[in-house]
């Protein structure tokens, strides 16, 4: 059985291994609630091997490729270390700081809309893990989601599945109009 390499891998490699000269770099350091975390991201315009030509069969081609990158998080909290890398493709290209700000950015969009979720519709507290079960959920929650933040009123997102529970015209508001 053959081992076929990961892009990640490829990628975590390159930064192993690259000449000073072909990486930038930077790093950001955050302290709050309770742990440090140390940010390192790096960023390489040197993608000739990721684009057209594949390096093993099967491997993906990225044609428009102009930036890998890496984040490398060191995160200190209760005495305990832990470590992530996450590799990134761009067919954008970026300095270090445009994709640290990039992928900061995600990361609190992502965090903003997972506490929606959580607070909205007690996603957490869910108890699906087996077969399509999550899968189907997330998507329902998002749809709903996505229909409770149409009404243009000053209650909170919490607030308004109870509210329409309650009231039946709020909640022909929160569906929209009825196509004919």
């Amino acid at each position: 059985m053959t081992s076929r390499p990961t892009l990640h891998g490829e990628i975590r490699s390159y930064f192993e291994t690259a000449p000073a000269g072909e990486i930038e770099q930077i790093q950001t350091i955050d302290k709050d609630h309770g742990h440090l975390e140390i940010r390192t991201y790096k960023v390489s315009q040197n993608v000739a091997r990721y684009g057209a030509q594949r390096s093993y069969p099967g491997a993906p081609r990225f044609a428009q490729l102009t930036t890998i990158a890496m984040v490398e998080s060191h995160i200190e909290r209760g005495g305990k270390v832990e470590t992530e890398q996450r590799s990134y493709i761009s067919s954008r290209a970026l300095s270090a700081t445009e994709f640290a700000e990039a992928t900061r950015g995600h990361w609190g969009i992502e965090n903003v809309f997972n506490s929606i979720l959580d607070v909205a519709f007690r996603e957490d507290l869910s108890r699906l893990r087996k077969g399509h079960g999550a899968k189907n959920m997330a998507v329902f929650r998002h749809f709903a989601l996505n229909l409770l933040r149409q009404p243009v009123d000053k209650r909170s997102i919490k607030h308004r599945p109870e509210r329409a529970a309650w009231n039946p015209s709020y909640l022909l508001e929160i569906l929209g109009p009825v196509p004919c």
